[in-house]
Parts: C-alpha cells; structure tokens; sequence
C-alpha cells in the first residue's frame, strides 16, 4: 500500500445536518494506492487513530470540483467558515445501500491544499475508469478537426475569457477544466463528453468550461 496523499480537512456532515457548524468535523485523511488500478481514502479522528471513521473506494466517486460556485450550500460554507471560495472542494461518491449518492465537502487551509487533494483524487479516478486527459483531449482534438467554425466559450469566476483566433485543442483545455455543456447541452461525465462530440453532424461546436484562475493549458506552449 503506497500513501499518495495525506493531510487535515475539514469535512461536511450528512445532508440534514450541514447548515449547522458544529457537525462538520476537521478529520485526518488519506489517499491510499492499493494496487495499480485501486485507490482507497480513508479518513481518522488523528492522526494516531488506528482505525479509520469511513473508507470510500476511488471507484465510487462520481464527482470532483474545486470551488463548486452553483451548489446551493457553497456560499453558506464560505460565509459560515470564513474561508477561500477556493479551498472548497466538493466530492460526490456512491454509497452502498443507499439510492443517491452521497456528497461531501471538504474545507483546506488553502487553495494549494485543496488543488493538491483534487489532482491526487482525479489521478485516482483516472486509474479506475482508464479515463485521461489524453483521451479527452483526443476526442476534443478530433471533433474540432472536423468543424469548419470551432468556438468555445469559457466560464472563469463568472467573465468570459477569449482565445486566439486557430484554435488547437491542446492550448485551449487547461488542467482541471470542467466541461458543462456540448452545443449547450448539458454533460455530466467524461463519457457523455465524448458521446456528444463523436456523434456531432453539424459545422460548429460550442463547449462551455468552467476554468478555475491561474490553471495552465494541458498543453503549455501558446497558441
């Protein structure tokens, strides 16, 4: 068992009990390669705890976000702990026995902090689904080949952002890019991304992202 990542963070109670401050509990994490397609996080009351409170399998989670701005709670949680609208990161995973899947939010001491747990977590999403930005990037990259007019429209902190006029798939997804809408159709996981964009007749193609300040292109050279 390989330690991929470790740390404190402050984490939401269940649904009922999240607008009250006293239920959320700072808890010791850790993000746990098992073997090569397996990771595990697990969280402790301390560090010296020899038993952890839960285990959640990497398999399980079906959503990653960093600063989840639209999430009706996000901005009590800012308000309620006083912390950076990007030290929040949100996290959905299916729980067994249970019909919905069950949400967590997890406060850090700071922006790094929270983007070091996402990378950690969607590299281990990654191994689990065999899903990578390369594979997106493929697709993306295939679609905008075929498009006569490619567009895209980008969402960071609520402003449009623009792009040079070629545009290359490689410069204008960046690291941690969250895409929500095909042609404006609302997408939930990487796989309705690439059902959208392989299954596209028409001359044009519109991806809404939403962009988190400061990330870089997956592919750093410029347009």
């Amino acid at each position: 068992v390989e330690e991929v990542c470790t740390g404190f963070l402050i984490k939401s109670p269940p649904p009922r009990q999240i607008k009250n401050t006293k239920s959320w509990k700072k808890r010791y994490f850790v993000l746990s390669k098992t073997n090569d397609s397996c990771h595990e996080l697990k969280y402790y009351k301390t560090t010296e705890s020899a038993k952890p409170i839960k285990s959640i399998q990497a398999s399980t989670i079906t959503m990653l976000q960093v600063h989840p701005e639209k999430n009706p709670v996000f901005e009590w949680i800012c308000k309620a702990f006083k912390c950076s609208p990007s030290s929040v990161l949100f996290m959905k995973a299916e729980n067994p026995g249970d019909k919905v899947p069950r949400e967590f939010f997890f406060i850090g001491d700071s922006s790094k902090d929270v983007n070091s747990w996402f990378n950690a977590l969607f590299g281990a999403m990654k191994s689990v689904t065999g899903t990578s930005e390369d594979s997106l990037l493929d697709c993306v990259t295939k679609a905008f080949n075929d498009m006569k007019t490619p567009q895209i429209s980008t969402e960071s902190d609520g402003q449009s952002v623009s792009t040079c006029g070629e545009i290359e798939a490689s410069s204008l997804l960046h690291k941690g890019d969250q895409i929500l809408a095909v042609n404006d159709m609302l997408t939930d996981t990487v796989e309705e991304v690439q059902t959208y964009l392989r299954k596209l007749s028409k001359s044009e193609v519109k991806l809404t992202i939403r962009r988190l300040p400061g990330t870089i292109p997956l592919n750093s050279e410029p347009c």
